[in-house]
């Protein structure tokens, strides 16, 4: 009975684990866009990653990586698409490594974290819903409007303990820019903009700009805080409008290009039409496509992945810090680590209990009794019982011995 307990142990074990598994795969297809994490480029599930521009950049015949810090690596690629998470913007070393790169001709995207596609995902779900399933879906709005209204609006600090999207906060600067409060409910509508400057007024938030039409069909976006630059010439791409007041949307700038020379930043104050939830809007057609224009076609792309917190740079390769050990974050792997970890448990349980296994004794029988006789002898010596002994030694002639005579083995 014992010998069907261990395989039965282990196969419980497998179902289990199999099970488990399953159930994680089957957690991420029922609910792919249920995720909010911001800034990264191979998440195609969360609303406000950027997997899909990925998809989108590797399909305009442009080589697309990732970077998970700034090193040497970044000799290699002509565009670097920043997009730093967190509430606080990099170090100043970060921006001087890289304009650093950007004296050899690279380009740099900023994307800031401003946008968060929760509500607009939620509130598409509820227009969409079966009936049945309507009012689950505006609880689920009105919460995601609650906490957000938490966040953004209320005058108490959002608690650091609590899970929520979390965007830059207003009066940093940065040797690029500076992070500037939006107004009170700013709400407005994206244009794309014409000419190469921009006339800043006295207020900082009104931008006097040559406009050309705009479709009807683009976008309205809350903004609640937005990119400045620390220079008064740059060169605006899209702005988000609301009556007299314009918030620069996209914006570029000359760091270390000369005046001949196309812009080598470009600066982006949200993100909304280019996250996994807002490409795929119609709406966003024409600014993304304004935004596809500044990537030259051919180019090696890389997705600069930062923050919370100051930004990691070396002066070592990062495929040597970085690439070598990738692949252990990736699935299959932490699952797989996972099933042998467990096997490695249940194997030591099962060869190595806790009181210890007996241990196999090669038992080899002796033939010679003299030793017998002789080791026995050697005891009573030494307890000075040699007249003991050799009685006893003449009784196993006299009484055993001959006994035996004749009941051994016949040979043939």
């Amino acid at each position: 009975m014992r010998r069907f307990v261990f395989p039965a142990l282990v196969a419980t074990i497998f179902l289990v684990l199999f099970l488990g598994t399953f159930r994680y795969y089957q957690s991420d297809s029922e609910l792919p866009l249920a995720k909010t994490t911001f800034g990264s480029s191979t998440d195609n599930q969360s609303i406000n990653s950027f997997g899909v521009l990925s998809r989108l950049i590797t399909n305009s015949d442009c080589e697309v990586d990732r970077l998970p810090l700034i090193s040497p690596s970044l000799d290699k690629y002509n565009v670097v698409i920043w997009l730093h998470q967190g509430r606080t913007l990099p170090q100043d070393a970060a921006f001087q490594r890289m304009e650093d790169w950007m004296q050899q001709g690279g380009k740099v995207i900023f994307i800031s974290n401003d946008h968060n596609a929760e509500i607009n995902f939620w509130r598409e779900v509820y227009k969409d819903c079966p009936a049945q399933d309507r009012e689950w879906a505006r609880l689920v709005l009105r919460r995601a409007e609650a906490a957000e209204f938490y966040r953004s609006e209320s005058s108490t600090p959002f608690p650091q303990s609590q899970p929520g999207y979390t965007r830059l906060q207003e009066n940093q600067k940065s040797p690029w820019f500076s992070v500037k409060s939006a107004p009170d409910h700013f709400f407005g509508q994206c244009h794309i903009e014409t000419g190469l400057t921009k006339r800043r007024s006295t207020s900082d938030r009104v931008t006097n700009a040559t406009a050309i039409p705009a479709p009807k069909d683009l976008p309205a976006i809350r903004m609640h805080n937005y990119l400045e630059s620390s220079s008064s010439r740059e060169r605006l791409i899209a702005t988000c409008k609301n009556g007299s007041t314009a918030i620069p949307l996209i914006w570029s700038n000359q760091i270390m290009a000369s005046q001949s020379q196309p812009d080598d930043l470009v600066v982006v104050s949200s993100g909304a039409f280019l996250t996994n939830f807002g490409i795929v809007q119609t709406k966003n057609r024409p600014l993304i496509l304004r935004f596809m224009q500044e990537i030259p076609v051919g180019s090696r792309v890389a997705f600069l992945e930062s923050g919370p917190g100051d930004v990691a740079i070396s002066t070592s390769p990062e495929s040597r810090i970085v690439n070598m050990w990738s692949w252990m974050g990736r699935k299959p792997f932490p699952l797989i680590s996972l099933h042998v970890l467990a096997l490695a448990v249940v194997y030591c349980f099962a060869r190595y209990p806790v009181f210890g296994r007996p241990k196999e004794v090669q038992f080899k029988p002796r033939n010679d009794f003299g030793q017998h006789l002789t080791e026995v002898g050697r005891l009573l010596r030494s307890k000075g019982q040699i007249d003991f002994a050799r009685q006893k030694i003449q009784h196993y002639y006299d009484v055993v011995k001959r006994s035996l005579i004749g009941k051994g083995q016949k040979r043939s």
